[in-house]
């Protein structure tokens, strides 16, 4: 037959250690890794924002979107198609895809705006390198 008191000691050692396991899971989150947290949604807003400001460039060059999407700023205006409207709006792209990636630090940024800044970065080339064959096209033809 067992010592009563051993079991009693035995528990008490359980529970002073499960006691002890709670506590380290409950510490508080240390300052540089809520900075670090801090930073990140910080950048990602800005990242954010920053889309945000060049959705409303593109929109502003282009009073179809803009009528597409109801406001009646421009209405009976078409997109300029000239060459020099292609020119100006591939610098403009070059600048932005510049301005991206000199700006914004990828590696901060939660989730979703990291997969935004890709999307975008991609779509920036994919223009760019269509912008490559602008003059190699017919503004009328017979399609």
């Amino acid at each position: 037959m067992k010592e009563p008191h051993i079991d009693h000691l035995k528990y008490y050692m359980i529970f002073m250690l499960g006691l002890f396991f709670a506590c380290i899971g409950c510490s508080p989150v240390s300052n540089t890794s809520l900075s670090q947290v801090d930073y990140i949604v910080h950048e990602s807003e800005a990242v954010n924002s920053w889309f945000d400001d060049r959705y409303q460039d593109e929109l502003a060059r282009s009073p179809i979107a803009q009528t597409k999407l109801g406001q009646t700023t421009n209405l009976g205006r078409l997109d300029d198609v000239s060459q020099y409207a292609l020119e100006e709006e591939a610098a403009l792209l070059q600048g932005w895809r510049q301005d991206l990636l000199s700006t914004f630090d990828q590696d901060r940024l939660d989730e979703q705006t990291h997969l935004s800044h890709r999307l975008f970065r991609y779509d920036l080339n994919a223009r760019l390198k269509v912008h490559e064959f602008s003059d190699h096209t017919y503004i009328f033809q017979h399609m």
